[in-house]
């Protein structure tokens, strides 16, 4: 879905099933946790050596919808964003969907709280999170807006071209010397430095 920008693949293993053979309906929780958790790493708020208790994060609802079952060996990826920020909690809006397809599989809404386990208290969301996440996502929507421009442009007379795989910007004089530096129309009307 067009409104998540993260997402993480999870691998469905043979201990996820149920006797029915497809995943259990517990582990969707599992799936969902395992997303949040590498958005946090994403963002900046939690590395791989750090304690979950520094984070300061408790679950406090949760709510799945199963739209199809989920199977061994199936290819599926896990969504995840921050929908709504409050003054304590967060809400997380999540999803299961097939990544061959892109079929949903499952959706749902979390809510965190942000918590002092030492103090066992709930306390503010830092200002520090709510940066990092309005950071990452101004960083995704200019790498959206460079990927949607053509794939070579101009500027300042130097030839630059996107790159969807690296999603960054590179010159291309270096590397590519049929481009020269202007093409041959801007040649004619712009001077050469």
């Amino acid at each position: 879905m067009s409104e998540f920008r993260f997402y993480h693949p999870v691998e469905v293993r043979y201990g996820d099933l149920d006797p029915q053979g497809h995943v259990n309906n517990a582990k969707h929780l599992t799936y969902f946790e395992q997303a949040r958790i590498a958005y946090l790493i994403e963002l900046g708020l939690l590395t791989k050596d750090q304690s979950f208790m520094e984070i300061g994060v408790i679950l406090a609802d949760v709510h799945i919808a199963y739209h199809a079952p989920v199977y061994f060996g199936q290819k599926i990826k896990v969504g995840v964003r921050v929908s709504k920020f409050g003054s304590k909690s967060m809400t997380w809006m999540q999803n299961i969907l097939d990544a061959d397809t892109g079929r949903m599989l499952a959706k749902g809404e979390v809510i965190l709280v942000t918590y002092d386990y030492k103090a066992e208290k709930t306390i503010p969301i830092p200002q520090e999170w709510r940066e990092k996440r309005h950071a990452k996502q101004l960083q995704r929507n200019l790498v959206r807006i460079a990927i949607a421009m053509p794939r070579r442009f101009w500027c300042c007379g130097d030839a630059f071209s996107v790159t969807a795989t690296s999603q960054r910007l590179t010159n291309n004089d270096a590397t590519d010397p049929t481009l020269g530096s202007r093409p041959a129309a801007m040649r004619r009307s712009m001077p050469r430095r």
